[in-house]
């Protein structure tokens, strides 16, 4: 054997020797301060002041735009917002809102069709969730699996009584809420945050923009 392999094998010799010494030493050694009884009953999170505000920041940090609307001007917000944009194919299963569109000789479709590729989505969100700005949704308001996939532009209404601290709020506001008491298909969806390539947004319908009229 060479003296680099001697030298090597001898260090490391010491080193399992060091370690195992330290762990003896640790073993052998009492605690002068014993460990906090933990509170199981203790809150997770801080409670949030103004949820409201907190869901409205985390929500345009995360990339989603936010409009706040009385409840007598949201469908004239609603109409502006489409007529700004410019869409030539639009997806609405709301039927409030749809009402209004037909209204206004706006055209649109209120279910989804494989020939048919919207340029704008209008869905309802169920709760808003404060403590990361996400959106809870469920099937018993969309009538399809996911946001995802429906447009490169999704137009979303809510209400400021939706905000709820996180999700634990959510799932048990979902589920009070079903006539069943069984939590419904849910999906929970962060807004869209891109990386500008020249001042240019290209959104898809993978990765849509989140558009926020929130009714209070």
């Amino acid at each position: 054997m060479d003296s680099f392999s001697n030298s090597f094998n001898s260090k490391n010799t010491s080193a399992k020797e060091l370690i195992r010494k330290n762990i003896r030493h640790a073993l052998a050694s009492k605690n002068q301060e014993p460990l906090p009884n933990i509170d199981v009953n203790q809150p997770l999170f801080a409670p949030i002041d103004k949820p409201l505000k907190e869901f409205v920041d985390n929500f345009r940090k995360q990339g989603g735009r936010c409009l706040l609307s009385d409840k007598e001007q949201f469908l004239n917000n609603v109409e502006k917002f489409i007529q700004s944009q410019g869409y030539n194919a639009i997806l609405c299963t709301i039927n409030y809102i749809a009402d209004h569109l037909r209204a206004k000789k706006i055209s649109f479709q209120n279910v989804i069709n494989a020939n048919y590729n919207a340029d704008l989505a209008i869905i309802y969100a169920e709760s808003l969730i404060a403590r990361s700005g996400s959106l809870l949704f469920t099937q018993k308001h969309l009538l399809y699996p996911s946001v995802k996939n429906l447009a490169k532009d999704l137009l979303i209404i809510s209400f400021t009584s939706n905000v709820v601290p996180d999700v634990k709020h959510a799932l048990a506001n979902t589920r009070k809420n079903e006539p069943t008491g069984q939590l419904p298909i849910c999906e929970i969806v962060l807004p869209t945050k891109l990386e500008t390539l020249e001042n240019k947004e290209e959104y898809t319908p993978i990765s849509p923009r989140f558009n926020l009229i929130l009714i209070y």
